[in-house]
């Protein structure tokens, strides 16, 4: 079957790079999101699956949180980065396989899945609903996808909230949001898709954590003319400045909590 596009080809453009320092910041953001992301593929999917996937997973971290968690035959990381595919593969198991391919077009080169799991990949697609839409044709029947992205961030800390408004700013300006939950909340999919589960999970995050992510994240984003034009480098260096003494701080200080938005529709 011939491939076909479900987005412009700018759709699946990740705003935070696949450098050495985004690979450090994918590293503590699965430390960080892996017991909510566990316990939500735990109560979705019963019984250890024959294939699943994962939909943008970077260098890694996700396919094997899946693999453990799920324990399927075969387990598949998808990524439009040569970078995080060859980093994931250095370190594969034998159940493990990773891919360079575009999540936006189909069919998948691995055929019909049981599982597919996506994380923070949605708040990234201009288009949400045809590709979202576009993914649940790639499931056998009974398979399920499995959403689990940002329904909402709150924090009384000053510092973390202009960071958190800042990117969210550069992702409208792109045509996306950092708060996508909302939207698949009522999002209108083909038939064949039945929602399963839809709840919200709440993870509170130490503030040293959340500052030293948000650091990390910070480098692939500073230097781009919409950051520099809005905002301008005075204003960015300060608050690399002030992130980067809340991550050295100490104690259990928390401030700021997720709200994760997490879906598993079924194929009929």
């Amino acid at each position: 079957m011939a491939e076909r596009r479900v987005s412009d080809p700018g759709e699946a453009e990740y705003v935070f790079g696949d450098g050495s320092t985004a690979s450090a910041r994918l590293r503590l953001l699965a430390r960080i999101f892996a017991q909510s992301s566990r316990s939500f593929v735990n109560e979705a999917v019963p019984d250890p699956p024959n294939l699943a996937v994962d939909i943008g997973c970077g260098p890694g971290y996700t396919t094997r949180l899946i693999a453990r968690t799920l324990k399927p035959r075969l387990t598949v990381g998808m990524d439009t980065s040569e970078v995080y595919v060859a980093q994931a593969q250095r370190t594969a198991r034998r159940s493990e396989r990773y891919l360079v391919h575009d999540a936006t077009a189909v069919p998948f080169p691995i055929g019909p899945a049981d599982v597919l799991y996506v994380r923070f990949v949605a708040t990234h697609l201009r288009d949400p609903e045809a590709v979202i839409g576009a993914w649940g044709s790639q499931l056998v029947r009974g398979g399920v996808l499995l959403l689990d992205e940002v329904e909402s961030i709150t924090t009384s800390n000053r510092v973390l909230s202009r960071y958190l408004d800042i990117v969210n700013s550069l992702l409208n300006h792109e045509g996306r949001t950092l708060y996508i939950g909302p939207t698949l909340d009522t999002i209108t999919l083909p038939g064949f898709l039945q929602t399963r589960a839809n709840g919200v999970r709440s993870l509170p995050v130490l503030d040293s954590r959340a500052a030293e992510m948000f650091r990390l994240n910070m480098e692939a984003w500073r230097h781009r003319r919409f950051i520099a034009d809005t905002y301008g480098a005075d204003a960015i260096r300060r608050l690399a400045y002030e992130l980067d003494v809340m991550t050295r701080g100490s104690g259990p200080k928390s401030t700021i909590e997720w709200e994760m938005r997490q879906i598993a529709f079924a194929r009929s």
